[in-house]
């Protein structure tokens, strides 16, 4: 949209533990073949449209064969084996099909517990596999953006420890006073020529490279001043991508179908941080896009948040015993951190049941969850619940699942996991 086009994905993982919230969601499936076919048709469709790809990969059952090699001091074996992971074979199709502009190693290596050896680990895998086995010759990125604080890699060291592991860019934390250390001890570095010459001018020649790929000047300049109006003239295609992904859980229509007039709609949403400034308390409910996106089909809405702390209140029940309606939303549930939402949810279904139960003759109420988030949110039983899911919770995705929800649009998404 603005000149800079350059994807951070596809994830080339295959996944491995459907426990782990983002795990199933973000990958392409459970073995190294179809992760491999599935990432090859997402690559070339990005160049297709002239857009250069950055494939995400851990590498870690590579990296940490490596590593417990050099605590044996052992790199013969060990070494041999770890360039017969299952991991490597999506890579080594991308690569010889000439479909890898650059890979992204992610940072789930924090666990091993010498920095240093960690780093002539990452060196190794580099030069050994990516460079003379696969002979990729893009850039390669080590992500330090999520490394946890109280990990033994020294969060602000670990960017310069990529660099000395041959990583031609580095992805700061996202904790502002980290990255100013980072950035300080990658100057330190430098200024006491610590940064070898001819490395450095080699990832600089990859990045360049890359740049000239996928970066067209002329428009990322002439955009500068002006973002707005590029978002403006991008809202169509944004908006049409946004319809495309919403998915339902159900063959049948929404029961929000035809909703009489009369009735009440009550919309219960978590109180969560907003994602365009998830560095600081919400200022505004994240969801009040979604009540007010309903209420172009419905005016009798009322939308009370729920916290996970207080749980499911008198003001709930008071709200749920004159309706007729529930959109009940979920937003990453399924992580550990958010586990009293499953608690919230439960309660709420309960008291729908309840209230169902005293309704004369074969009166209902009109139920829909939303995942608003991970997808796995809404696995399992969920009974007459009409489910439906968008993914993430900005303002565009709430207006989409807001137009299948009432009925003015079908979903034609599908789910990344079974």
């Amino acid at each position: 949209m603005i000149g800079i086009n350059w994807v951070y994905d596809p994830v080339l993982d295959v996944v491995t533990d459907l426990t782990e919230p983002l795990d199933a969601s973000r990958r392409f499936g459970v073995d190294a073949e179809t992760v491999g076919s599935h990432a090859l048709a997402f690559t070339q469709g990005l160049h297709a449209n002239r857009v250069a790809s950055c494939a995400i990969e851990t590498l870690a059952a590579t990296i940490e064969e490596i590593y417990t090699s050099m605590t044996r001091e052992e790199l013969g074996d060990d070494a041999a084996r770890a360039t017969e992971q299952e991991e490597l074979e999506s890579l080594e199709l991308l690569i010889g099909k000439g479909c890898l502009d650059s890979l992204q190693l992610a940072s789930s290596l924090h666990g091993l517990q010498n920095p240093t050896q960690l780093g002539r680990s990452i060196q190794t895998a580099i030069r050994l596999i990516l460079r003379e086995r696969l002979d990729f010759e893009g850039p390669v990125i080590f992500d330090c953006s999520t490394l946890p604080t109280e990990s033994i890699a020294c969060p602000k060291h670990a960017p310069l420890r990529a660099l000395f592991g041959d990583c031609d860019m580095v992805r700061l934390s996202n904790d502002h006073n980290t990255q100013i250390a980072s950035i300080q001890a990658i100057y330190a570095a430098a200024k006491a020529d610590d940064l070898n010459d001819s490395t450095t001018a080699a990832a600089a020649a990859r990045v360049s490279k890359l740049k000239d790929h996928c970066t067209s000047w002329e428009i990322a300049l002439a955009a500068r001043g002006d973002l707005s109006a590029v978002l403006a003239a991008n809202a169509g295609l944004a908006q049409a991508s946004y319809r495309a992904s919403i998915t339902a859980l159900s063959k049948d229509p929404t029961p929000l179908l035809n909703l009489p007039p009369t009735s009440v709609l009550v919309l219960f949403s978590p109180t969560v941080l907003s994602p365009s400034n998830p560095a600081s308390a919400a200022v505004s409910d994240p969801f009040e896009p979604l009540g007010h996106a309903l209420a172009r089909s419905h005016s009798r809405i009322r939308h009370v948040p729920y916290t996970v702390s207080a749980g499911l209140t008198g003001t709930h029940m008071a709200f749920l015993s004159r309706s007729t309606a529930v959109v009940l939303v979920l937003c990453n549930a399924s992580s550990a951190f958010t586990e009293a939402q499953k608690e919230f949810t439960s309660a709420v279904r309960r008291a729908v049941n309840d209230r169902e139960s005293a309704l004369p003759g074969t009166e209902t109420i009109r139920k829909v969850v939303v995942g608003a988030g991970d997808p796995r949110d809404l696995r399992g039983d969920w009974g007459k619940w009409w489910g439906v899911c968008c993914y993430e919770y900005t303002r565009s995705a709430l207006e989409a699942v807001a137009e299948v929800i009432v009925g003015d649009r079908v979903a034609t998404g599908v789910l990344p996991v079974g």
